[in-house]
């Protein structure tokens, strides 16, 4: 079981490092969003199979566990992290794989940004709606200022 959770994120990463610039200048951030990205493949792959929930749950706090172990300069600390763990595991992921991992990916870059910048921003589930017409799913920088506008709750 744990070969095969090692060799799916060996995958996901693989795919992560081929995808085109940096969604943030921030390492950290830059980081986050990465990681943010895996853990929605991760999910996306886990939810299509045809497993019990129980399995499903398993499966996901070992893949979960296992990419908070395995992560790379600069870490994200464990609090963190589990909050982001927990925001992924409450996306519902319905389109496309790579779509989905990118938009996600934009919206956490932006997230940590605001954070780093000392400023607060609105849970995803207040501003859905609108993130999505910053079309996320495209790497630009209008698209991350787009986010940034949307999460900022100050």
């Amino acid at each position: 079981m744990r070969i095969a959770a090692v060799a799916l994120l060996a995958l996901l990463l693989q795919a992560c490092a081929s995808t085109p610039p940096p969604l943030s200048q921030d390492p950290q951030c830059e980081a986050e969003s990465t990681l943010a990205g895996v853990l929605a493949g991760i999910k996306w792959n886990i939810r299509s199979k045809d497993w019990d929930q129980a399995r499903k749950d398993r499966n996901w706090a070992l893949m979960a566990r296992t990419l908070y172990q395995t992560q790379s300069e600069p870490r994200l600390a464990e609090g963190p992290f589990r909050d982001l763990v927990e925001q992924v595991h409450d996306l519902d992921l319905t389109s496309s794989f790579k779509d989905e991992m990118l938009a996600y990916s934009s919206v956490v870059a932006a997230q940590c940004e605001l954070r780093r910048e000392g400023r607060i921003s609105w849970p995803l589930a207040k501003v859905k709606a609108q993130l999505l017409t910053c079309q996320p799913q495209h790497i630009v920088a209008s698209t991350q200022a787009c986010l940034k506008k949307v999460l900022a709750a100050d």
